[in-house]
Formats: structure tokens, sequence, C-alpha cells
């Protein structure tokens, strides 16, 4: 025992534990050291977290995209829509180009068609004249074959009196009118009217009714009346019908008297389809 009275310190800590001391800190009873009562002082590794769950809904996408057919599930199926989607695509495409070309030039690239079986123009009134404009148009065609025969005829009756009479100047007249006449009616006259219902062009109804369809009636009045002067006989009007030919020779002048009565009813006709045509227009 030490003479020191401060030499023992009831207080102090020992370490090896017994009765009456204080457990060491590196193996007390709250643990604290390597292998406490309460387990290791390391605090364990917090789990990690679960995933996220994907969400097998995604949001419409709103972005331009080419127009297609919807899908049904089967590739085949959807195939031959897509097919016959592309198909009316591309028919509606021929058809705005057809339509095109129409109204830059109709009946300009179009086949030839008319006359049937020696084809010199592109004639479609059905599918090119406007369904208002179409009887319009027919009347002034009937008008226009009605023309055909009449000069036709009237050729037929100039070449008679040329064989009863032997006078060349009628068959000659009467071979200029219908050769001249048959597409001068055509491309001055008929056509006229024609592309101008296509176009429906002011100015073409304007020049159809001021100029060609007036020059028209005068020439189709004077064929039918035949007056005696110009060179009467190359026309088979009433007045050299009655006058002249009849009295020389019955069988022209039967001829004449039907080429007559061809011009008054074609000059009805064309009065007729004018009149139609101021009223349509």
């Amino acid at each position: 025992m030490s003479d020191n009275p401060f030499a023992d310190n009831p207080f102090a800590v020992s370490t090896s534990g017994g009765n009456g001391t204080v457990p060491s800190a590196t193996s007390g009873a709250w643990g604290g050291g390597t292998a406490g009562a309460w387990g290791s002082s390391s605090a364990p590794a917090p789990p990690a977290p679960a995933p996220a769950p994907t969400s097998s809904f995604t949001l419409p996408s709103f972005s331009k995209q080419t127009s297609t057919v919807p899908t049904g599930g089967d590739p085949r199926r959807d195939a031959d829509l897509n097919r016959r989607e592309a198909e009316l695509n591309r028919r509606e495409a021929e058809l705005r180009r057809l339509e095109l070309e129409l109204r830059s030039a109709p009946g300009g690239a179009s086949k030839k068609n008319w006359p049937k079986y020696c084809s010199c123009v592109h004639h479609d009134i059905a599918g090119e004249v406007p369904a208002a404009m179409q009887g319009t148009v027919r009347s002034g065609y009937y008008a226009y074959l009605g023309l055909i025969i009449c000069l036709f005829w009237n050729f037929i009756g100039c070449a008679g009196y040329l064989i009863a009479e032997g006078k060349l100047s009628p068959f000659l007249w009467g071979a200029l009118y219908m050769v001249g006449g048959i597409p001068g009616g055509w491309y001055l006259w008929y056509g006229r009217l024609y592309n101008a219902a296509i176009k429906d062009s002011a100015f073409g109804y304007g020049s159809f009714f001021l100029f060609f369809t007036t020059a028209h009636l005068v020439f189709s009045g004077w064929s039918a009346v035949g007056p005696p002067i110009l060179n009467s006989t190359s026309h088979t009007g009433w007045w050299v019908t009655v006058q002249n030919v009849y009295g020389e020779n019955k069988g022209l002048g039967v001829v004449y008297y039907i080429g007559a009565a061809l011009w008054v009813l074609r000059s009805g006709m064309e009065f007729l389809d004018f009149e139609t045509s101021v009223y349509c227009v």
C-alpha cells in the first residue's frame, strides 16, 4: 500500500473485468466493440431500391407523319390495305393530270377519233363538254352533220348539171363548196362552239355568235333560195330548181328539188341551234 492516500482511485477504469469494475469500452454490455451483445458496431447496408416498374402505355406522338392505313394486327391485311390506298392515290393523280391537260388544250393531246374511218380530230361531247352545255353542243353537231349532207347533195346536183347541160362552172363551184365547206364548217363554226363550251370562254362564245354563226346563216339561206345572181346554178335552191332546171330536165329537176328541201331544212336547224345557244349561254 502506498504512502500516498490518493494513489488508489476507486473510479479508475480497469480492463481486466471482474466484480465492481466498469466493462471495457471495446466489449461492453451495449456493444460498441467488434462483438458486443447487440451485434456488430457497423450498421448493415440498406437494401437496394427496387427498379421502377415499366409501363406499357406510351404517350401519342403528335409529330407530322405520313398517312397510312390503320393496322389491324394482320400483316397481310395491312399490306393489302396499303396497296389499295397507293392505287387510289395513283388514280387520283392520273385524273388530276388529265384534267389539267383538258383545261390547257382541249382535244389537243387526246387521240383522234372523228370521223370514225378517217380520224382527223378528237371529238367527245360526253367526256369533255360540261353536262349543262352538252345539249347545245349536240344540237350544233347535228346541224354540222346536216351541213355535210347538204354540201354533198349540192355537189351531186352540180355534177348532174355538168352531165346534162355540159357546163363546168357549176360543177367547180359545187366541188369548192364541198371541199372547203366541210373542214371550214368544223374549224370556223362548230369547232368554235365545241371549244368554247369546254373552256367556258366568253371570247369563244362571242366569236361563234357574232361572226361565224351569222355568216353560216347567210350562206345556208343563200343556198336554200338560190337567187339568179352570182352563178346561181351552183346552189340547188328553189329559184334555180323552179325556173331553170326542172323545165330543162325532169330528172335533174328532182335532184335539185331534193337539194333545195335539204337546204331549207338545214337553214331551219341552223336558226334553232343559234336560238338555243343564245338561250343557254
